[in-house]
């Protein structure tokens, strides 16, 4: 699965057991905006894709 397709939302309850589960590790909720980069070639055609994200 790629990255985007694991995003959740409402975490709180996930990331308080991830904290008690392993403490050694800081542990925090992400805001990420994904979306799908299209390469055109020279007629306007996909020449590639790729998924994208900004943090």
């Amino acid at each position: 699965l790629l990255p985007n397709d694991l995003a959740l939302i409402e975490v709180d309850q996930i990331i308080d057991n991830l904290e008690t589960e392993y403490q050694n590790y800081f542990w925090t909720p992400r805001i990420t905006f994904a979306g799908l980069l299209d390469a055109p070639d020279l007629n306007g055609e996909t020449l590639a894709q790729s998924p994208t994200f900004a943090l």
